[in-house]
């Protein structure tokens, strides 16, 4: 495991950093961090949500080395990562954790185990307790099966090293619906996921009743749209495969989770039972100051490109124009003649149009958030 300070010392040095016993962790498939200025981006949302911490899956970055998977941000963030180590490898998969100084105050130590999987400890207030934090991207559905039975062997390696008495967390994108049938797994899951189970989920769940994990956001209602972590252009596909898992140990303190439906983040405000808080309270007794973003937007899907979802022109017009005036904020232009409307089942013949210019309606397009 490695210590993120320059001295081991310095490193298990006792650092009391909150005043509350809640902090909140969320997890987020980012399609990429392979684009300049998207890690920044990613920061940004983490500080929107007032996080502590924070997941990320599909970087596609690479780890050159062993050693040089963290990298510390101008803002303060430290993020530590894990990628393909060969040489010449593509830029694919790749998982992440983003710590606020909160977080960062309380890790013990963090390893990478390849382009799918990475994990963290942090301290607590009991002295003999750690949390234990496992971030991951799973293979998709269609994935052959050595490439699923390589990635859950490796899980189930980590998950059973950890001690029964620490408090442990599941999450990441594990490209897998549950669904909303438990029967045989009450003590699991709930009823609130969405569809009918897949393969992948089937693998997930044994996953859990195994390692005596219950999935977070299957057991409290919610609304059909907030169970989401995907929808479809059209609003008429829901999927949920940004999962979380925590000991069950720790069931009766957790609050339920939320899915964001402007970045599609996925939330957790994990309260830790009583007598727990992360070990991380500031000796000069300052406090940290966040950072948060004005300027948000409803409907917003981004992968490596942006689609804004609207019922009616008017709402999408203003979009384009507060998206517009926001990107040249920060640098960034867009593309008109790359820009296109999509319009379903409505009569308006009014183009929304770009800084004066009409863009162009087609009548298809591929997603590429799928």
């Amino acid at each position: 495991m490695k210590l993120c300070d320059e001295s081991r010392e310095k490193a298990t040095e006792l650092k009391p950093l909150l005043s509350t016993r809640d902090i909140r962790i969320g997890t987020w498939n980012v399609r990429t961090m392979n684009e300049t200025g998207k890690t920044m981006q990613v920061a940004a949302e983490m500080r929107r949500y007032n996080l502590d911490l924070l997941g990320i899956s599909e970087t596609r970055w690479i780890q050159f080395s062993q050693d040089a998977g963290q990298q510390r941000l101008t803002t303060g963030e430290l993020l530590l990562y894990s990628g393909h180590e060969e040489d010449k490898a593509q830029h694919t998969e790749g998982v992440g954790l983003f710590l606020l100084r909160t977080a960062q105050r309380a890790l013990i130590g963090w390893e990478a185990h390849g382009p799918r999987l990475i994990t963290a400890s942090f301290r607590t207030k009991k002295r003999k307790i750690q949390m234990n934090v496992v971030q991951c991207y799973a293979p998709t559905n269609d994935s052959d099966d050595e490439n699923k039975d390589d990635f859950y062997n490796k899980l189930q390696s980590i998950l059973e090293h950890l001690k029964g008495k620490d408090i442990s967390i599941l999450m990441g994108d594990f490209n897998a619906k549950i669904g909303r049938d438990n029967t045989g797994y009450e003590e699991v899951m709930g009823k609130q996921g969405l569809g009918e189970i897949s393969k992948n989920g089937e693998i997930f769940v044994d996953t859990c009743a195994l390692n005596n994990l219950v999935i977070g956001g299957s057991v409290f209602p919610h609304k059909r749209i907030h169970k989401a972590t995907w929808v479809s252009p059209d609003d008429e596909l829901l999927r949920r495969d940004d999962l979380q898992s925590y000991t069950r140990r720790t069931a009766h303190s957790k609050l339920p989770s939320k899915d964001r439906r402007q970045t599609r983040l996925f939330t957790v405000p994990f309260p830790l039972p009583p007598g727990y808080r992360l070990d991380n309270e500031d000796h000069n007794g300052t406090e940290e100051k966040r950072h948060p973003v004005d300027t948000q937007l409803d409907g917003l899907d981004f992968a490596d490109d942006l689609a804004l979802l609207s019922h009616s022109r008017q709402p999408m017009q203003e979009k384009t124009r507060v998206l517009a005036n926001t990107s040249s904020q920060v640098g960034l232009n867009i593309h008109k003649g790359k820009t296109k409307t999509l319009k379903v089942n409505t009569t308006s013949e009014d183009p929304v149009t770009l800084e004066g210019t009409a863009l162009e309606e087609v009548e298809a397009f591929t997603y590429l958030g799928f």
